[in-house]
């Protein structure tokens, strides 16, 4: 569902700024809008892993992404941490979901790592390249994509529960990691890149034009 993974990284960042100017940790500020049990042990079971409280360096910064997939199914939340310089670097990210029974614990952590690197690669690299109308990319090779050594160590804790119907996760981790990435990279730079991907030439424009503003 692409829409699915646009429209939780345009909610997730909204809610984020919502949080910024209440003067609110983005945190405690979903937990005191949020009054279903299961939404709120994703967010606080991932909080846990990632020691969100803790301080980071300048240049850092820890973002989180929530969502029910589809306003019905499975729960994830998803924590980044990123460093930005000239590029985003990705060094770690948590993930808990909920999908009910876990039938096969193993299946669904190998599915949210998947996720988490498929939509970490969406957010911060991939795009079709064009001049003007003609599409450049003649080939694979010319497709920006996530290399081996840009995958942060990523760690999924499931919460099974006995007594709920299992759940798909199939693209489960999409939408929250992109507002992860997206929110831990406002948090570092002091500033927002509102388009994808977050690449480096994207976050120099949007600096300028901060600057100039």
């Amino acid at each position: 569902m692409l829409g699915a993974f646009c429209n939780v990284l345009a909610i997730e960042s909204s809610i984020d700024e919502l949080a910024s100017i209440a003067e609110r940790d983005p945190v405690d500020f979903r937990l005191d809008h949020l009054t279903d049990p299961r939404s709120r042990q994703v967010i606080e079971t991932v909080v846990a892993m990632s020691q969100w409280s803790e301080k980071v360096e300048p240049g850092h910064g820890k973002g989180l992404g929530f969502a029910q997939f589809e306003n019905e199914s499975s729960y994830c939340t998803v924590v980044a941490h990123v460093l930005v310089e000239e590029e985003v670097r990705l060094l770690r990210m948590w993930a808990a979901v909920d999908a009910g029974l876990a039938i096969n614990p193993g299946g669904i952590i190998a599915q949210v790592e998947g996720g988490v690197i498929q939509a970490a690669s969406w957010t911060l690299k991939e795009s079709v390249l064009t001049e003007g109308r003609r599409i450049v990319a003649e080939s694979w090779k010319d497709y920006p994509i996530l290399r081996f050594d840009e995958i942060p160590e990523i760690a999924v804790s499931v919460i099974s529960r006995k007594t709920e119907p299992s759940m798909g996760v199939g693209e489960v981790a999409m939408g929250p990691t992109a507002g992860a990435i997206a929110n831990a990279v406002a948090r570092a730079l002091g500033i927002r890149i509102r388009d994808l991907p977050i690449t480096r030439d994207r976050i120099i424009a949007t600096i300028m034009n901060e600057e100039q503003a």
